[in-house]
């Protein structure tokens, strides 16, 4: 309601103008008089456009404040607050969106900044002698509020009392002890402030955002400084924190960027979190011994702090406490701290030497991050764990020795260590993880001790001053780009044991000379050792079965590589440009040879393709040297341009297991004079003989439907055609364009014999007999087994057959047979086979496949297999993906039936299975199982006052705290029951007969999850104690009753361990064992009882009766 004004008596006041008495009496004449003096002001309104607000100077509003303090405001914006006692409080009611601030229930709320439809605002406060208190809020969000007279009568002032108000200073008088927390917050322009003796608390956020504020004088009479008491006072240059203060809050002086020093008296006990974060003035602290704890972020970006002593009572420094003190060139680090926490003195740029003391256990993630002047540093025998990048950007490290204890290099722990010229790793780490020494580009050699198991994704890339390495046969995988760009390594040394290489391990390694692979390999990655351009010899032992992609691409030297018989597959460019590999031989175990497996190796002049092969690639061979090449009838395909470019290739059969052959197969091979096509193959694909000027005869099974275009395009030497068929057959052949060279040569119609069939041995699973195998010849109708007992004369026909196979049943034990094959036809017989051998062979069975288990490992908490021994089995394969129908690869193979894997990361799921292994082959999968690596121990126990589930787990570096999980199914819905810093916690909700499962999760100081323990199971129990009976002396048990429980079940034994039997029923919560005999020592539990519920078994408790 707007104050209304009062003619007759000259007064502003609140409430209608019908309530002025005056006005009441005179009903009669003022009625004329108050037309008349109406229509003179309109009058007057109207000529001097004068607004009503501004005719009276008096009163613009009056009111109470207090049970004996009232207020009124001039229309100059003048506040006054007289009377005796205490203001009121005010509260907070609702939110102003114009003045964009809360507005409180002052009653000149709506006076406290300008609005167009009033000229009067609060500009001035005069509180008058007598009132003794201002009011929480009393002057809250008063924004053109620029002066405030506070009498010595005052005692104490509010919280919030001056919030966001224009004050540029301000006294409080001595008589005032006690300053509300906001009290002047957001005040930008006060200046200066002293605070009167008596005062015992600044509290929390009281001069918060006073920008201005250039000095405080804080009294001997301040015991505390509060949260954020003086944070973002940009201006303040000096504060001097009496001797009496014993305790700083969080953010006390955050962001106070002019502060130059600050002396911490002997009395604090900690500093807290971000306590002078962001004081990047501050020259200068001295921390008192009276200091036990540093805070999270407490000197956090001090740029100018360039020196600190941290005195031997301080027993642990948070996260971040000195990061980014970028003008920190020392530290003395308590004796008494035993952990460098996460980011200590990240991004200390100027920090040249670090004392770690004696007693650290723990080097937290990034500590020393970014130290860029750091040259030394002592790490103590005693610490253990140094975390991720702990010394990653230290660019003048020089040397750093890890003590014995660390069993791992933790990620990117000394990643960009430019100058890190020597590193000395102990036998007790068991992983260097990835990035660990990335970019130490200065580092010249490193010893790996056998106790490591893996090396980590990029842990020595670009290392380019290493030149050499030996890798220990207990190292089991090699990450990705491992060794990439150590471009000074002319020698690694890989044992066997090693499991993975990991794609691009050793790429662009421009020295490396040669390198042998352990047959342990089972699983190397694309490009492993590609750009090795000064690699001359690569041995490859028996065990590896695959070369990967780009394996040995752009190894310009290589000359020689063995292949052992264990391979299976060639890979996509695998010797691309081996410019000088001039022969190699494919075992037969090799079933496929990638595309550009072989392209551009211009000196290979001459290849064996196994008759294992089935499929050779697209471009596989193109640009090669080759002579000659006998493709076996075991290939299928050819694909397009496998043969191009072969300039130096005279002839050429394609056997007629093959179907398909690529465009261009065989394009520009300028000296091939001959090339069959055999049946099987139905389309001559677009250019496949395109510019093989030398091509003088060609002769094409009548299997072949179509030609398609440039086939035999600029084939110009091209005289005869060989057609297995009839003129009419010929005349429905489909024939493209681009053919005429094909087309004009003289056609002869021939029946050919076919091809001699290659032969396999092997055995018969039932009876161990000989067995022969062979693919189908095309045009055989039948096929003659010789054999003999001397493999280069004597073959007697055995038998003819049309199949495929021939098993020799009457072969006899302990002779050694030799046999050959023929394929037959109309046109007669085909030349002999290869010569195979073969015995009788004792059958063994395949194993069956085991039934897994998984858990943990009680001392590491990864994950562990077991399984039952299967009959027969050798040896068994463990399998893992990180999806259960994912790919599984193999992850180790060994003898024992449990495996535990050590390289699992907490966090993931991991699915596994296993087969079991004999001479015989491999059985079936075993079951998936899953699990999680566990990042602590949880043991579940009971409270020892109430009996209820009790865990306890141990302390994971990092975690700032844990939740509590909870479910009444293993694998049901788990709930967080508690979140706590402690590594203990009782669930004192448990009720009786119900089994809950537990797990705990660690959370880092962001709140983000460093993964879970195992699952433990447990219910309440009684709480059990023994005596005597001090009537019989024999043994009395006690116990608290369990709420619930109708009756409880006493068990006994004589074996602490077992042999427990049921002695009584009670709904007591007491038991005399009257039956007990003397000098028996016995043992007691109880289980509480409701219905068909029961409680997990006591605490056992003994007792031995005397005579």
């Amino acid at each position: 309601m707007q104050p209304a004004y009062c003619f007759c008596t000259k007064t502003r006041y609140n409430g209608p103008v019908k309530t002025c008495r005056t006005t009441q009496k005179r009903k009669g004449k003022i009625h004329l008089k108050k037309r008349f003096l109406s229509i003179l002001l309109t009058a007057v309104l109207l000529l001097c456009a004068v607004p009503l607000g501004l005719v009276d100077t008096a009163y613009a509003d009056i009111g109470t404040c207090g049970d004996n303090v009232t207020w009124k405001l001039t229309s100059d914006g003048t506040l006054t607050i007289s009377g005796k006692g205490a203001m009121d409080n005010y509260k907070f009611d609702g939110y102003d969106y114009l003045a964009n601030s809360y507005r409180t229930d002052a009653p000149w709320d709506a006076y406290r900044y300008y609005r167009d439809s009033r000229s009067y605002y609060i500009r001035s406060v005069v509180i008058e002698n007598g009132v003794t208190s201002i009011g929480d809020r009393a002057f809250y969000g008063c924004a053109n509020l620029s002066s405030v007279t506070i009498p010595s009568s005052v005692t104490s002032i509010g919280e919030y009392a001056f919030y966001d108000c224009r004050l540029a200073s301000v006294t409080i008088p001595s008589r005032v002890t006690s300053i509300g927390s906001n009290a002047f917050e957001e005040c930008e322009y006060l200046t200066s402030v002293t605070i009167p003796y008596g005062v015992a608390e600044i509290g929390e956020r009281t001069f918060y955002n006073c920008q201005a504020l250039t000095s405080v004088t804080i009294p001997g009479s301040v015991t505390s400084i509060g949260e954020s008491a003086f944070d973002s006072c940009y201006e303040l240059t000096s504060v001097t924190i009496p001797s009496s203060v014993t305790s700083i809050g969080e953010s006390a002086f955050d962001s106070c960027y002019k502060l130059t020093s600050v002396t911490i008296p002997n009395g604090v006990t900690s500093i807290e979190y971000n306590t002078f974060n962001k004081c990047k003035s501050l020259t200068s602290v001295t921390i008192p011994d009276s200091v036990t704890s540093i805070g999270n972020g407490a000197f956090d970006n001090c740029d100018a702090l360039t020196s600190v002593v941290i005195p031997n009572s301080v027993t642990s420094i948070g996260s971040w406490a000195f990061s980014g003190c970028g003008a920190l060139t020392s530290v003395t680090i308590s004796a008494n701290v035993t952990s460098i926490e996460d980011y200590v003195f990240d991004y200390c740029k100027s920090l040249k030497s670090v004392t770690i003391p004696r007693g650290v256990t723990a080097i937290g993630e990034r500590a020393f991050y970014q130290c860029e002047a750091l040259v030394s540093v002592t790490i103590p025998d005693t610490v253990t764990e140094i975390g991720s990048e702990a010394f990653s950007g230290c660019t003048s490290l020089r040397s750093a020795k890890i003590p014995n204890g660390v069993t791992k290099i933790a990620y990117g722990t000394f990643s960009s260590c430019a100058k890190l010229a020597s590193v000395t790793i102990p036998d007790t780490v068991t992983s260097i993880e990835g990035y660990a020494f990335n970019e130490c580009s200065v580092l010249p050699s490193v010893t790996i001790p056998s106790s490591v198991t893996s090396i980590g994704k990029e842990a020595f890339y670009e290392c380019s001053r290493l030149k050499n390495v030996t890798i220990p046969s207990s190292v089991t995988s090699i990450g990705e780009e491992a060794f990439s760009y150590c471009s000074s390594l002319t020698s690694a040394t890989i044992s066997n044991g090693v499991t993975s290489i990991g794609s691009y391990a050793f790429y662009n390694c421009k020295a490396l000379s040669s390198v042998t692979i352990p047959g342990s390999a089972a699983s190397i990655g694309q490009s492993a050792f590609e750009g090795c351009e000064k690699l001359t010899s690569a041995t490859i032992l028996n065990g590896v079965t695959a070369i990967g992609e780009r394996m040995f691409y752009d190894c310009n030297a290589l000359a020689s590589v063995t292949i052992p018989g264990s391979v299976t597959s060639i890979g996509e460019y695998a010797f691309y440009r081996c410019y000088k590999l001039t022969s190699v031989t494919i075992p037969s175990s090799v079933e496929s040879i990638g595309r550009g497996a072989f392209s551009s190796c211009g000196s290979l002049t001459s290849v064996t393709i196994p008759d294992s092969v089935v499929s050779i690639g697209s471009s596989a061979f193109s640009g090669c040297g080759l002579t000659s090449v006998v493709i076996p009838d075991s290939v299928v395909s050819i694909g397009g341009y496998a043969f191009s470019g072969c300039e130096a290739l005279s002839n050429i059969t394609i056997p007629g297991s093959v179907t398909s052959v690529g465009q261009y197969a065989f394009n520009a091979c300028t000296s091939l004079e001959n090339a069959t096509i055999s049946g099987g193959v139905t389309n001559i694909a677009e250019g496949v003989f395109k510019g093989c000027a030398a091509l003088t005869s060609v002769t094409i099974s009548k299997s072949v439907t179509s030609i398609d275009a440039d086939a035999f395009y600029e084939c110009s030497s091209l005289t005869d055609v060989y057609y297995d068929g009839t003129a009419a057959d010929w005349e429905i052949i489909a024939i493209d364009y681009g053919n005429e060279n094909l087309t004009d040569a003289a056609r002869h119609y021939v029946t050919l014999k076919p091809a001699a069939p290659t032969v396999k041995s092997g055995h018969s699973a039932s009876s161990g007999k000989p067995q022969l195998t062979w693919r189908a010849v095309y045009g055989a109708t039948s096929y003659r087994i010789y054999r003999s007992t001397s493999r280069g004369s004597g073959y007697s026909l055995l038998g003819t057959v049309t199949a495929t196979s021939y098993t020799n049943t009457g072969a006899k034990a302990g002779t050694t047979y030799y046999y050959r094959v023929k394929a037959c036809n109309d046109a007669g017989l085909s030349p002999y086979s290869n010569i195979v051998s073969g015995q009788v062979k004792s059958v063994t069975p395949k194993p069956s496949a085991p039934v897994v288990k998984i858990g943990n490992s009680a001392s590491s908490g990864k994950p562990m297999l077991t399984w039952n021994a299967v009959s027969g089995a050798t040896s068994y394969k463990v399998y893992r993906a990180t999806a259960k129908n994912g790919a599984y690869s193999l992850l180790g193979t060994v003898t024992a039936t449990s495996y535990t894997n050590t390289g699992a990361k907490a966090g993931t799921t991991y699915y596994y299975k296993v087969k079991a292994v004999n001479s015989a082959g491999e059985s079936a999968y075993s079951n998936i199982v899953s699990g999680r690596a566990t990042v602590t121990t949880l043991t579940m126990g009971h409270s020892s006052t109430s009996g209820k589930p009790q865990l306890t787990w141990k302390a994971v570096s990092g975690a700032a705290s844990y939740k509590v999980y909870r479910a009444t199914a293993k694998n049901g819905a788990y709930s967080v029951i508690n979140t706590t810093k402690a590594l203990t916690y009782t669930n004192t909700g448990a009720a009786l007969g119900t089994t809950y499962y537990y797990k705990v999760e660690a959370l880092n100081a962001a709140g983000k999850s460093m993964g879970f323990s195992a699952i433990v199971e447990g219910k309440v129990a009684p709480v059990l104690a023994v005596g005597y009976s001090s009537v019989s002396g024999k043994p009395q048990l006690t116990w608290k009753a369990v709420p619930g429980a109708t009756e409880y079940q006493v068990y006994r034994s004589t074996q602490q361990n077992s042999g427990y039997s049921k002695i009584n029923t009670t709904t007591s919560t007491s038991y005399v064992n009257t039956g007990a005999k003397a000098g028996t020592t016995y043992y007691y539990r109880i289980v509480a009882v409701k219905g068909a519920a029961a409680s997990d078994f006591s605490n056992i408790v003994s007792a031995r009766p005397g005579k």
